[in-house]
């Protein structure tokens, strides 16, 4: 059966892209995120070449995915950097998978559980999503976990917009970030904050570690000489003619401007080519075309010009 929609992941550009970053952080861990079967490119084989070159640590949403990757032979360490239910803390210690503890009260509720536990403390200096909202929290959690003779193996945070070219908060973020850690008198063998944006556009040694996800695969609003490592590709299956004021698609939304060909892919939003790609570019053997009208669950439509 022939599959018409492909996705291309180039594993040689995902390597370059490693080392480009490398360069950008000398002398500091390399941890790489391939959270959601690593944005769709697949897990795996992205573990694999972050293991070939040279990735301190690996970090997943969740700990299904930490335990996906130790069952297809990931060795590395890995951490979870979403939040993980009591009753998976067992599953935790039995594949070596080093848990986010996003604050005080996890801390409690859990308790005993945390027995041995390999861990990171993530800070919140500013988003409002996940971790210790205040120093005397990360106190607590350090002590805590300290009586539970865990291992605290790393301290994190998260920047809000360092992908963002006016960004004045990552800065703001960062003065919390050092306060905190420094006040703890704790020895992190990680200390990071750093994504891919921030990672291209700080030099900061306080950390000794930073987190690169999206610039694995090519893509960071910084720029740099990244590769781009992922292609999706499609066929046509329809072609036809159309005239000037003619309309196409659900809702008739997009109407056409000058004489020129309408051609159907077999690709919509249940493939993950969601609606907001209407208007969006594609290239047909070299040539750009416009995507009109509203993207379909299994159909999209292409312009091109006479």
């Amino acid at each position: 059966m022939m599959d018409y929609n492909v996705l291309h992941v180039d594993l040689d550009a995902v390597a370059s892209n490693i080392m480009t970053l490398k360069r950008c952080q000398v002398g500091k861990k390399l941890i790489g995120v391939i959270k959601a079967n690593g944005y769709g490119c697949g897990d795996v084989a992205l573990a694999k070449v972050l293991q070939e070159n040279g990735a301190s640590l690996l970090a997943v949403s969740s700990i299904k995915e930490a335990i996906h990757l130790r069952k297809a032979g990931i060795s590395s360490d890995i951490l979870v950097l979403g939040v993980t239910f009591k009753e998976d803390i067992p599953l935790a210690k039995q594949y070596n998978i080093i848990l986010t503890i996003p604050g005080y009260d996890y801390c409690l509720e859990c308790n005993m559980s945390l027995a041995d536990l390999r861990c990171h403390i993530k800070l919140d200096t500013g988003m409002n999503r996940l971790g210790c909202k205040s120093e005397r929290e990360f106190g607590n959690c350090i002590s805590l976990l300290t009586d539970r003779n865990a291992s605290i193996e790393g301290v994190f945070t998260h920047f809000a917009k360092s992908d963002d070219k006016d960004d004045t908060s990552s800065n703001a973020q960062m003065t919390i970030f050092k306060k905190w850690v420094n006040s703890s008198h704790y020895l992190f063998s990680y200390v990071h904050c750093d994504n891919t944006d921030a990672t291209i556009k700080y030099q900061e040694e306080f950390t000794n570690a930073y987190r690169v996800g999206l610039g694995l695969l090519g893509y960071s609003s910084t720029s740099l000489k990244l590769k781009p490592a992922v292609r999706l590709t499609t066929v046509v299956t329809s072609s036809k003619e159309v005239k000037p004021a003619e309309r196409v698609g659900y809702g008739l939304t997009y109407m056409f401007m000058d004489e020129g060909y309408v051609s159907t892919l077999p690709i919509g939003y249940d493939d993950g080519f969601i609606r907001e790609n209407q208007n969006r570019y594609v290239y047909v053997n070299g040539h750009q075309a416009q995507i009109v009208g509203r993207v379909c669950m299994d159909q999209c439509m292409i312009f091109t010009h006479k």
